[in-house]
């Protein structure tokens, strides 16, 4: 089984994320997983907004709405198939309105607490990878988005550094991972991230998307 992870640079708008999809697709009929970051500046981003909105929530709106811009422009350039298009573009609008959502918490708490940080900074790969999964999609793949901290990566707990708990990582990923890829499914899983036993999300740092 080939992993392929992609990141930086490399995603930084409609033509780099096709980029992407063909160097997938000039793996097959190989089985592959791939590893994905956000999309480039978006966690930086997220790391500012989440600054801003503790201290007025009024910065909360035209993130939102950037955010939403940014990557519905990339999904209407590269997703062709007008009813995988339109999937992705539901699937987007869910996520970022739980993203909105957890902004406004944090304004009307006046607080950041770590759990919520490395939740909200995660979304840049959580979204990032539902574009690339429709792209695939559109292109004849059978692909699917996967969130690491749904599927078993779990880690010690440590918010903003954590380390995965590599033979408890092993067992949930060859359960949770290898029967798609057996079945032919390319695997977009976001990188960054894990969670803990509890299942509160915990991401790794930067380059953490090597896990």
């Amino acid at each position: 089984m080939k992993v392929l992870k992609f990141g930086g640079a490399i995603l930084k708008d409609g033509e780099t994320f096709l980029r992407v999809a063909q160097t997938v697709i000039s793996y097959l009929p190989q089985r592959i997983v791939v590893v994905l970051s956000a999309l480039q500046g978006v966690t930086d981003s997220l790391f500012q907004i989440l600054t801003k909105a503790e201290q007025d929530e009024k910065v909360i709106a035209p993130f939102i709405k950037k955010i939403k811009e940014l990557h519905r422009k990339v999904a209407l350039k590269t997703i062709g198939e007008p009813r995988i298009l339109k999937n992705t573009l539901k699937k987007l609008e869910g996520k970022i309105s739980q993203l909105e959502r957890v902004l406004y918490g944090v304004a009307y708490t006046e607080e950041v607490t770590e759990k919520s940080r490395d939740f909200l900074v995660s979304f840049g790969e959580r979204l990032s990878c539902l574009v690339l999964a429709g792209i695939l999609r559109s292109q004849g793949v059978n692909s699917r988005a996967l969130e690491a901290d749904k599927i078993g990566l779990l880690t010690d707990g440590f918010f903003g550094q954590a380390t995965p708990l590599l033979p408890l990582v092993e067992k949930n990923l060859r359960k949770n991972i290898l029967p798609e890829v057996k079945r032919g499914v390319v695997p977009v899983v976001t990188g960054y991230f894990g969670c803990d036993r509890e299942g509160r999300t915990t991401t790794f740092g930067r380059g953490g998307s090597d896990y």
